[in-house]
């Protein structure tokens, strides 16, 4: 029964954090051609493809046109290799499809500490990045950049999802107080868990912030969260509030579909019920997503 459970609950589940090969940095185990095969087995609705470093849109689009009836979502994040806050890119990805925009990441301003302990840290490209400082979306008054507003205003015409990428907290409250003041009402808050209080969690969500789960962050050779924490955290935001990614794409982890079979049964096996599941993977996850 519980099996049976498990995979209606994965059935028209979207993952909205999926990393896939190539990638110019890290060991990706499956192409986004394999990862789509996997999850067109199993019926889920689709997920979405993150890559740090590049535009997923194209990729993204073609592996949709192999599997009719599973949707492979493109991104871009602002990381310096598309020039960090460039509108410019933004508004090129979204006319090609692009569904989710990411502040910088590896590249973020918040991050350059432990970047310095990076594995590559001897590499040409992220001694540039260590040198550059990190990007930082607030000037030193602590307003936003106008290259900021510039992609929050793409962000609403394109009706499309802002995601906080790895910013620091502060960083991410300002960015959906202003995101929500301009009307935008998709935006995520990336797993910001690992930095952010409960209280921080908790203004982003006023300013109409889902908060991400990825269950990445209960596997060893990340975070090590607990199942007991994760189901504890959700439920101190509100379910209402969540979204469950997988953020798998690494070495020794399986593939992000068995990454989301996992999460879901370990919710379940935690005590959440199916109704509540369903909002983490299903319901908050379509809205944020414009699907036909």
């Amino acid at each position: 029964m519980v099996n049976t459970e498990i995979l209606e609950l994965l059935r028209g589940s979207y993952d909205l954090h999926v990393h896939a090969a190539p990638d110019p940095f890290h060991d990706r185990p499956q192409t986004a051609l394999e990862i789509a095969r996997l999850a067109h087995e199993v019926q889920m609705g689709g997920f979405v493809l993150k890559s740090h470093q590049f535009p997923t849109v194209h990729t993204a689009n073609i592996v949709t046109n192999i599997y009719p009836g599973l949707r492979v979502i493109g991104s871009i994040v602002l990381n310096i290799e598309v020039g960090g806050l460039n509108p410019y890119a933004v508004e090129a990805a979204a006319k090609l499809s692009a569904q989710i925009v990411w502040m910088p990441t590896y590249s973020a301003k918040f991050r350059m500490p432990e970047f310095e302990n990076h594995r590559f840290v001897d590499s040409a490209y992220v001694q540039k990045i260590i040198k550059s400082g990190g990007i930082s979306i607030l000037d030193r008054h602590g307003k936003l950049l106008s290259e900021v507003i510039d992609i929050l205003d793409i962000v609403k015409f394109y009706d499309i999802t802002l995601a906080s990428g790895h910013l620091s907290p502060i960083e991410k409250i300002s960015l959906f107080k202003e995101a929500r003041q301009k009307g935008i009402s998709k935006l995520i808050a990336t797993h910001p868990d690992d930095k952010a209080s409960l209280e921080e969690q908790k203004l982003m969500v006023e300013s109409g912030a889902k908060v991400e789960f990825p269950f990445l962050s209960c596997m060893p050779t990340d975070r090590g969260l607990s199942p007991e924490n994760l189901v504890e955290k959700i439920k101190a935001i509100g379910v209402n509030n969540c979204i469950v990614s997988t953020d798998f794409g690494q070495l020794p982890n399986p593939s992000p579909v068995e990454g989301m079979r996992m999460a879901i049964a370990t919710l379940l096996h935690k005590g959440m019920k199916t109704d509540e599941i369903e909002t983490l993977v299903k319901i908050n996850p379509l809205s944020l997503l414009n699907i036909s």
